[in-house]
């Protein structure tokens, strides 16, 4: 370590002219310095020794190398001196040197790392707000093929933590992917998605106009997934709960994401919309009870002689509760 300083200061002649910085040596210098504090499990003075490394590396506009030096910090700070905030802001300092370079992916994948850090630590805004910016990195760089999974990552990050309304912010930038590097299938499964979190959102209205014309391929309207879609917004707006839970079993549902598929699933009819009634069936061709008599409290126990008799299409079940009392003009005891 001490080398490595003594190299950034440079060496004078008889204390009159005094050389530039010798950053190859210092390099050197930092990175022995940086291994020999991790081997002997000083975290403090090997980040620090990382640090001064990526320095030099930038004085020597060698950006790959300044950024795998912090890339190797932070992996330190994050499994072994356990400072995830630090970590999270030597990631962050990686990938702006990746990107500089033009390595475009490596610097999206620290961003990525960064994000999981917070979002492990409970801070959600700030790890959503990270993830986007890895979109922003490929979006400007033009780079559709390599962000389509980095945008679809983002979007299930989203979803997670519902954080609804910045996931259909993206759905739009994630379709216009999908349909710059024809990928249809995902194009489909993404219109599907776009349909239950608008709903999910409370976006009625969005969830609508998700499945209008020029909002989709035009040869959604013949698949699978627009047939889904379509009557789960039928469902939604019928007001047919039982409906839309056979449709959450449907097998083009299994295939969307899994974060996509709990909230599918989560999915309820809001509390103000009535239900759907079923009406119930009328029975038909059944025989006549002595309960069909039954018309007030004082004929609850009682038969008429002329009910009696009717003859045979009166039928008295044995649960009846009927009181004959003996009567000799009827002849029945």
């Amino acid at each position: 370590m001490e080398k490595g300083k003594k190299s950034l200061n440079g060496s004078s002649f008889f204390g009159l002219v005094k050389s530039k910085p010798d950053y190859d040596l210092a390099c050197h210098n930092f990175d022995q310095a940086a291994v020999s504090f991790k081997n002997g499990r000083s975290w403090e003075e090997c980040l620090q020794a990382y640090e001064m490394a990526s320095d030099c590396y930038r004085h020597l506009d060698s950006l790959p190398l300044a950024g795998k030096a912090l890339e190797s910090a932070a992996t330190v700070a994050n499994l072994n001196a356990r400072n995830m905030t630090k970590a999270v802001d030597l990631y962050l300092r990686s990938s702006d040197y990746y990107a500089a370079a033009g390595n475009v992916d490596k610097g999206v994948e620290n961003i990525e790392k960064a994000s999981k850090l917070l979002e492990a630590s409970g801070e959600i805004d700030r790890a959503c707000e990270i993830a986007l910016k890895a979109c922003d990195v490929y979006e400007r760089e033009d780079k559709p093929r390599m962000a389509a999974e980095t945008f679809r990552r983002t979007l299930s990050t989203l979803v997670k933590h519902r954080r609804l309304q910045l996931a259909t912010s993206l759905i739009p930038r994630l379709a216009e992917i999908y349909t710059t590097t024809s990928n249809t299938p995902q194009l489909f499964k993404l219109y599907l998605s776009s349909v239950v979190i608008h709903l999910a959102s409370g976006d009625e209205a969005g969830a609508k106009r998700c499945l209008e014309g020029p909002n989709c391929n035009p040869s959604f309207a013949n698949s699978e997934e627009s047939s889904v879609a379509n009557s789960i917004l039928d469902s939604w707006f019928s007001g047919d709960d039982e409906e839309l839970d056979k449709l959450k079993q449907k097998g083009v549902i299994k295939l969307l994401d899994n974060e996509i598929i709990k909230l599918v699933n989560s999915l309820q009819l809001p509390g103000g919309r009535p239900k759907k009634k079923k009406e119930a069936p009328v029975a038909t061709g059944m025989k006549r009870d002595v309960s069909d008599y039954q018309v007030g409290e004082s004929a609850k126990n009682e038969i008429t002689a002329a009910d009696l008799n009717e003859g045979p299409n009166i039928h008295i079940s044995a649960s009846a509760n009927v009181n004959l009392e003996e009567d000799d003009d009827l002849g029945i005891c």
